[in-house]
């Protein structure tokens, strides 16, 4: 009987052990069937490629879309082989010495750094002849001892200057290749409107076939860099950072309509406020650098300022079109066809002059020699004078005259201010450190090593240079002592490296 008690109780146990393993398995079953099961679910949800209703169901918009975004897609694969990356290489001679006798017992390992130094920068550029013509900025390429070419598919080419014009910021490159390259189509910049497309390729920060999209936001732009020779700058908010300088800026068409050069930035990044050189001038300028390798220019000798309301008013002029005469340069051009100041220049050949830019962009575009025709306004009387243009210099020495103020200090043919005082002239962020460049003496190392007027000098010989003082010290510290000075500067938002030689 008590066996029979213990067998009974030992069933019992395990049928409720039976009951007690399905119903853990069940609710296992049933809690990975909704765990995992819904995690599958949503990876699956994940994976699948669903529609925006809203935006399909609107078939005509999205044809009018996909079309425009194809059109983008074709610019890109189209002009980008022609983009290249440009490497250039400065060598500099530099002779370090430290001033302190614990190194000097040492003698030239530990007390002087000697030998060339490398300066490397970045650019860009793109190819405008099949036949290895390339073009960027000047500023890209001014001083290089070597420069690399490379291309989209990695090929390298070793590159050599056919011309530079400073005064433009343009420059040629030639390559040999051994076969035909890939070009980029030109368009006409004075084509070019308010709210066109406009497409930026570049090597921003060394990313090469960087492709960025945005609109024409101006035209004719002047106050853009106060030392340009031709103040008339296309305005876009594509995307341009340091090393887009040199790139082309494209139309919708995959054409050519100008090459970036610039930018406005208190930080040295995109701000969506970048300005390029119209392409007409690019290819002008490029044309006469391969034919000639220089670049010859009309030259009329006279100070313009815009015409005034009151000026307007005065002489009967209804329309303010035209440039007044300030002044006249004894001896030039405008002087020997007795132009004289308080006239208003209102047209040159058959062009009416709306500004003073237009003036210099005309005028330059003549040659050396040329006998035009000038209009002017004397007296309310319009008189016609023939005028045998001269040739402009382009010595990149310029001064900014007395305008600036404050104390200065001169070193090596520069006259440096501070950015304090200065920044209202010179339109410059007043917080930025270092110090302008004010005035530049002609014929000097300062102009001979490409440093301009407006530069901020924010380095030299790898010394930080942040105030006057700073720049004071070190130049009565160095001064007659070294062979070169390295400068760092700040040039349009970006930093730029000369090299003044102590000659």
């Amino acid at each position: 009987m008590k066996k029979m008690i213990l067998f009974k109780e030992k069933k019992w146990w395990v049928i409720q052990g039976f009951f007690l393993a399905t119903l853990i398995f069940g609710m296992l079953y049933v809690y990975q069937n909704t765990v995992y099961g819904d995690k599958k679910d949503v990876i699956k949800e994940i994976e699948s490629h669903k529609e925006n209703k809203m935006v399909t169901n609107d078939e005509d918009s999205l044809n009018v879309a996909l079309a425009v975004q194809k059109a983008i897609r074709n610019v890109a694969q189209s002009v980008s082989p022609s983009v290249v990356n440009i490497r250039t290489l400065k060598i500099v001679k530099n002779k370090r010495r430290r001033q302190d006798d614990f190194f000097n017992f040492f003698g030239d390992e530990f007390g002087y750094r000697n030998g060339p130094q490398k300066l490397q920068s970045l650019g860009s550029g793109f190819v405008i002849s099949e036949k290895g013509y390339i073009v960027t900025n000047n500023h890209v390429v001014q001083g290089a001892d070597e420069i690399t070419i490379l291309f989209p598919d990695e090929k390298e080419y070793s590159g050599k200057i056919v011309g530079r014009d400073p005064r433009t910021d343009i420059a040629v490159i030639k390559i040999d290749p051994g076969h035909k390259l890939p070009v980029t189509p030109l368009g006409d910049s004075d084509k070019v409107a308010i709210g066109d497309f406009a497409i930026a390729i570049g090597n921003p920060f060394g990313l090469n076939g960087t492709f960025t999209l945005g609109v024409i936001s101006a035209r004719g732009r002047d106050k853009v860099d106060q030392d340009a020779g031709l103040k008339n700058y296309i305005q876009t908010d594509a995307s341009i950072n340091q090393g887009n300088s040199g790139g082309p800026l494209l139309n919708i068409k995959g054409q050519g309509i100008g090459m970036n050069t610039a930018i406005y930035s208190t930080t040295g990044g995109s701000v969506g406020i970048g300005f390029a050189i119209p392409m007409n001038i690019v290819k002008e300028v490029a044309a006469k650098l391969i034919e000639k390798g220089t670049v010859d220019r009309g030259y009329l000798g006279v100070s313009i300022t815009p015409l005034s309301k009151e000026v307007a008013s005065h002489l009967g002029i209804s329309k303010r079109s035209g440039v007044f005469v300030q002044d006249v340069k004894p001896d030039g051009p405008a002087d020997k066809a007795k132009i004289k100041p308080g006239d208003v220049i209102t047209k040159v050949g058959d062009k009416a002059i709306l500004s003073g830019s237009q003036l210099q962009r005309i005028v330059s575009s003549y040659k050396k020699g040329t006998t035009t025709t000038i209009q002017i306004l004397r007296n309310r009387k319009k008189i016609d004078l023939k005028v045998t243009l001269g040739e402009i210099s382009n010595n990149n020495a310029v001064r900014a005259g007395k305008k600036y103020v404050g104390p200065s200090k001169e070193f090596m043919g520069l006259i440096a201010g501070s950015v304090e005082d200065n920044f209202r002239y010179f339109r410059l962020n007043r917080k930025l450190p270092g110090v302008v460049v004010v005035e530049i003496e002609k014929d000097s190392p300062a102009a001979a090593s490409g440093l301009k007027v407006r530069d901020i000098i924010q380095e030299i010989n790898y010394k930080k240079i942040k105030t006057m003082k700073d720049f004071e010290d070190y130049i009565e510290k160095y001064k007659g002592k070294r062979d070169s000075f390295l400068i760092r500067v700040k040039r349009r938002g970006t930093n730029q490296y000369v090299v003044i030689e102590n000659n």
